[in-house]
């Protein structure tokens, strides 16, 4: 004997959910592996082979539409558990990076750490989102520092000077992107754009001695990223 059950969720037209078992039985007649050609046989075959979805709709005339299995509940469960992990997790630890970045690590720059961390969800997270993050915002601070000293010898184009040297260096980085390791141009913008900033917006801080707080920043806020990325797995789990 062949029994084909499949267990939907099913919703009605008043929100309802009703949930049924579909048993197609059929008598095996002493076939011990594919069933005759014709008659009761070809039927048994077309069962047999047919997708679940697709066979709750042949027998019971339900729209495999209105078909939706149970276990995309359970998913849609996870999704808010890991939610409400990450919004614990990041919560805690941006006051943990805050109180860091005012006290211990003031040299630093707490917007950079910040636009860093969010990278790093950006770019998919876990290893390879802090890879990414890592490399492509610090490899754009390497030319962003150059692109900005630039200006000082486009002096001839007056208040242009800046915005041309800026634009310079963001044609460069975007150029670097057919290279694997700095494909990502989101990534690699928000490193010029953080360095170009701090310097150009900061007080006193010249492109040499604007490298290392920002890089550093960098390196932190990925960090924090991938910590709050995994305490929130851990929390969504338990």
């Amino acid at each position: 004997m062949i029994r084909l059950t499949q267990r939907f969720s099913l919703t009605d037209s008043g929100s309802n959910l009703a949930t049924i078992d579909l048993a197609a039985q059929f008598v095996n007649r002493g076939w011990d592996s594919d069933p005759p050609n014709g008659g009761a046989g070809h039927e048994l075959r077309r069962c047999r082979d047919e997708d679940p979805v697709a066979l709750t709709h042949r027998l019971t005339g339900i729209a495999p539409l209105r078909a939706m299995p149970l276990h995309n509940h359970w998913m849609r469960r996870q999704e808010i558990s890991i939610l409400i992990g990450l919004t614990v997790s990041i919560g805690l630890l941006a006051v943990v990076a805050t109180w860091v970045f005012l006290g211990p690590l003031a040299a630093f720059g707490l917007q950079i750490s910040f636009v860093a961390w969010a990278c790093f969800f950006h770019s998919g997270g876990k290893t390879d989102g802090l890879k990414e993050t890592v490399i492509c915002m610090s490899v754009a601070v390497v030319v962003g520092v150059p692109a900005v000293m630039l200006a000082g010898q486009l002096g001839a184009l007056g208040a242009l000077a800046a915005p041309v040297a800026v634009g310079i260096g963001a044609a460069c980085i975007v150029l670097a992107a057919h290279l694997s390791l700095l494909s990502s141009i989101p990534a690699s913008v928000y490193g010029f754009a953080c360095v170009a900033g701090l310097i150009l917006l900061g007080k006193d801080m010249s492109p040499m001695n604007a490298i290392v707080p920002t890089i550093g920043s960098i390196e932190i806020g990925a960090a924090f990223g991938w910590l709050s990325e995994m305490l929130g797995g851990k929390l969504a789990k338990s």
